[in-house]
């Protein structure tokens, strides 16, 4: 009974052990990048200093910063469109 519910599986493991190996290698560097920047990000501190143009919530200089964030905007936008509609692919030249 053990061989006939064991047999299938480490069939399926032997034909399969590379793709196992790394999914699990895949998942464990996940795991552990997720883990790091989760840690890192609760050590960051919350008040602000003087020489931080930024408030928590709203900027305090915020017309170079909603500038840039809509430069930003506008290029990823032309990006999408061009890799879209331009005919461009993500190949060798």
């Amino acid at each position: 009974m053990l061989n006939f519910l064991l047999g299938p599986t480490l069939d399926f493991i032997k034909s399969n052990y590379i793709v196992i190996i790394t999914v699990t290698v895949l998942i464990f560097i996940f795991i552990t990048s997720f883990k790091i920047a989760i840690t890192s990000v609760k050590r960051l501190k919350t008040e602000i200093g003087p020489f931080y143009p930024f408030d928590i919530f709203f900027p305090q200089g915020g017309t170079w910063s909603v500038g840039y964030f809509l430069i930003a905007i506008i290029v990823l936008g032309l990006l999408i469109f061009f890799m879209a509609k331009g005919g461009f692919y993500l190949s060798p030249a």
